[in-house]
């Protein structure tokens, strides 16, 4: 085509068509090659997406998957631990039940030996059963089960059948004593029968000897000890078994040639049998427990006291002999295993302080003596004519005996007799003693004897002193017995020169005239209710001139009257029971009582008619002459004096029952004389003369005339 030719415009018309068509036909295919790239995308995206998809299910699965097999991993860790741990419980269960069944084997073993231990004590075998029980011990030790409440059972099974073992044990142990007493007379025999040897055997197996040696002691020896505790010498008779032991009375003629070194001679003989008969060489060191012998037990105290015979030592004063009889004695001792060592010499430690000793024995036995005297309900009476006093004869010192016959006859107790006896002899001994201290201790025990007699003599006898008034004067006359020989023993310190200041501040006398003024305040107080209930009866003395009410006041005076009457006869129904003094001390009393109260009642009446008066009058006339009791009795009719000491009302009561009939002229001149003056109080006058007169002139000149 020819380039430089000019385009029409219907060849530029067709070259357009001709390139749209190209361009058209291009567009087609590229659209057509578009399409099938594009189609081919999303085929490719499609596949690709579910590719995607694909994957991502897979690492759903994988984690899945992993999930899975990491929880069955961590599963089947656990079970293998769990099998594991299994194992090992089943492991150990396993030892333990054959720990246990090993235990409970040797239980089972334990409880077959337990039931021949059961067997054995019921049998009372008991040093097989000794053995057993040791057994026992060491089994359960080696079972290796001491934290458990089996062991815990065990052990306290163990204590029962040992608790078992040793009562049988000591029960049979003192089979091999036979210990009697009769009377003075005490006999242990050692019985070589008794099966004493396996007893030893049995306490040495499970280690209780010393509770036989204490048995023995508590059982025996005691009973030894306290059986001579009340006699100051015994007769010892031995044999090869047998010890008889006798008390002496030593007051007896036939009784003076005892044994010197009984006590010495049955301590010896008593260690001996016990180390040779009883226990042995092997077991001779329980001798000492059996015997306990030493000076701090108040038992064996006396009984060495009176081995050494301290009375006849401080008698003869060889106080310098005791030294050397004690080392003998305790030398012997320690040979059979009664003392263990050089060092154990109570002997020895009791001579150092023997005064002492002495001393606090003869107080114990003495103030033991008053003390049961006093308690006593056996009652015994005596004159004291008859209530000689002891004397005790003191070498170089002169004691002063007071004569019975300055005290007053009168009836006293065989108690306080005794008591006074005790006293002269706890003053003669405490004159004897040399030591400052053991003078104390005796002047003091002889103060303390007193005060048990004033403490307990009449609390103790109290019921039986209110229902007799002889008793009431008995122990009035005790006190009054006893204050006169204490007020002799004081004189006595006095007159041996001794130390004051160990009498000081015990004024025992005023103590005992104290007791002895209660006692009859006590009894004056019962027979003053007795009469205030008769005159209570009475009920006033108003209408005297009534019959019937005269009837009652007559009745009741009668009554009082009688009642003192009769006491009276009942105090002097024993002769010489009573002091004349006391006597109308008592009577006189008694009447001043009934008077006072009958004056009383009187002087406060407001008024009393001229027929009232010459009633009461007549009432009054046994009143008056009541006071004869004090001096017609038989035994008293050599001492007849004026009673107004015991009976002071007795002048006014006379003169009141006289005014009752007399004018008041004859009132006047019986005032002016001065018979009214036992009127201490004019008020009481007045007021019977205002009672017995009514107002007048001539009543108030009266009247005035009292107050001049």
């Amino acid at each position: 085509m020819d380039l430089n030719k000019q385009l029409s415009e219907a060849d530029i018309v067709l070259y357009k068509t001709n390139l749209e068509t190209d361009l058209q036909a291009k567009k087609t295919k590229l659209n057509i090659l578009f399409q099938d790239e594009l189609n081919k995308f999303i085929n490719i995206d499609k596949a690709s997406t579910k590719t995607l998809s694909e994957i991502s299910k897979m690492n759903q699965r994988i984690a899945h998957l992993k999930s899975e097999w990491t929880d069955n991993r961590n599963n089947f860790s656990s079970k293998i631990n769990s099998a594991i741990e299994l194992r090992n419980n089943y492991s150990s269960e396993i030892k333990i039940n054959d720990h246990i069944i090993s235990i409970l084997t040797e239980l089972s073993k334990l409880n077959r030996k337990i039931s021949v231990l059961d067997t054995c004590i019921k049998n009372q075998e008991a040093e097989k059963a000794a053995f057993l029980l040791l057994e026992l011990e060491n089994d359960i030790e080696n079972l290796n089960i001491k934290d458990t409440r089996i062991y815990s059972i065990l052990k306290e099974r163990f204590s029962h059948s040992l608790l078992n073992i040793q009562e049988n044990v000591l029960s049979k142990s003192l089979e091999i004593f036979s210990l009697n007493s009769q009377g003075n007379e005490m006999k242990l025999v050692i019985n070589r029968d008794s099966k004493f040897s396996g007893c030893l055997e049995c306490a040495d197996v499970l280690n209780f000897q010393q509770e036989i040696a204490e048995k023995i002691y508590l059982k025996v020896t005691k009973n030894i000890l306290a059986f001579l505790l009340d006699t100051t010498h015994c007769k010892v008779d031995l044999e090869t078994d047998e010890i008889r032991i006798l008390k002496l009375n030593t007051d007896d003629p036939q009784e003076k040639t005892f044994e010197n070194n009984g006590f010495e001679k049955l301590i010896l003989a008593f260690a001996e049998i016990l180390q040779n008969r009883v226990f042995g060489i092997k077991y001779q060191h329980l001798v000492n427990n059996a015997l306990k012998i030493g000076i701090l037990d108040s038992h064996w105290a006396s009984i060495i006291s009176k081995t050494f015979d301290l009375d006849n030592i401080a008698k003869h004063n060889n106080w310098e002999e005791l030294p050397l009889k004690a080392k003998s004695i305790e030398k012997s001792l320690i040979k059979c295993g009664a003392l263990l060592n050089n060092n154990s010499v109570p002997f020895s430690k009791f001579t150092e302080e023997a005064e002492e000793h002495y001393v606090n024995s003869k107080i114990l036995a003495s103030l033991g003596s008053v003390r049961k005297l006093v308690l006593s309900f056996k009652y015994e009476d005596l004159s004291t004519l008859d209530a000689k006093v002891s004397q005790y004869a003191i070498d170089g010192i002169e004691i002063r005996m007071p004569e019975n016959e300055n005290f007053p006859i009168c009836m006293i107790s065989a108690c306080a007799h005794s008591l006074v006896q005790q006293i002269y002899y706890l003053f003669s001994l405490s004159i004897s003693m040399k030591k400052e201290k053991s003078k104390q201790l005796l002047i003091s025990s002889i103060f303390s004897a007193v005060d048990i007699f004033i403490c307990l003599r009449y609390e103790i006898h109290k019921k039986n002193i209110s229902k007799a008034s002889f008793l009431s004067v008995v122990y009035f006359n005790d006190c009054m017995f006893l204050a006169y020989h204490v007020r002799n023993v004081i004189n006595n310190f006095r007159n041996n020169d001794m130390n004051k200041s160990l009498i000081r501040d015990k004024n025992v006398v005023s103590m005992l005239i104290e007791s002895a003024k209660k006692s009859i305040e006590l009894l004056l107080s019962k027979l003053f209710s007795e009469v205030s209930l008769f005159i209570n009866k009475i009920n006033g003395f108003s209408n005297a001139s009534n019959p019937s009410r005269n009837q009652i006041m007559e009745k009741e005076l009668k009554k009082a009257l009688f009642f003192i009457k009769n006491t009276s006869l009942s105090l002097l129904s024993i002769k010489d029971s009573i002091t004349l003094h006391l006597y109308r001390m008592i009577v006189g009393s008694l009447i001043n009582n009934l008077l006072k109260q009958v004056y009383t009642e009187i002087i406060n009446l407001d008024y009393i008619s001229s027929s009232d008066s010459e009633a009461l009058n007549k009432l009054f006339l046994p009143l008056v002459s009541l006071d004869e009791l004090l001096t017609q009795q038989e035994n008293y009719k050599e001492s007849v004096h004026d009673t107004t000491d015991y009976v002071p009302i007795k002048t006014k009561f006379e003169q009141m029952s006289d005014i009752m009939i007399l004018s008041m002229s004859e009132i006047r001149s019986r005032y002016e004389v001065g018979l009214l003056k036992c009127f201490e109080n004019k008020e009481d006058l007045k007021s019977l003369v205002m009672a017995l007169f009514e107002d007048s002139e001539r009543r108030d000149q009266l009247l005035k005339k009292f107050d001049e």
